[in-house]
């Protein structure tokens, strides 16, 4: 995969949605730890009303803006 994930990043999810910043990457819980390869991302946005959101997201999902 040639796609440079990493914190501070721009990117949307393929199924749509706002942008967003990735803010922790790779993201591994205890269960995932002993993956090789990182396979998740903790990203951050900001709704029409300025609420903030964070949520993980498989780096499948992900896009690059």
């Amino acid at each position: 995969m040639d796609k440079k994930f990493a914190v501070g990043v721009q990117v949307y999810l393929k199924s749509g949605g706002p942008d967003m910043t990735i803010t922790k990457y790779p993201f591994s819980e205890d269960d995932d730890k002993k993956a090789s390869k990182p396979s998740k991302a903790e990203c951050c946005w900001f709704d029409e009303n300025n609420s903030l959101h964070i949520h993980v997201f498989p780096i499948e999902a992900l896009e690059l803006i």
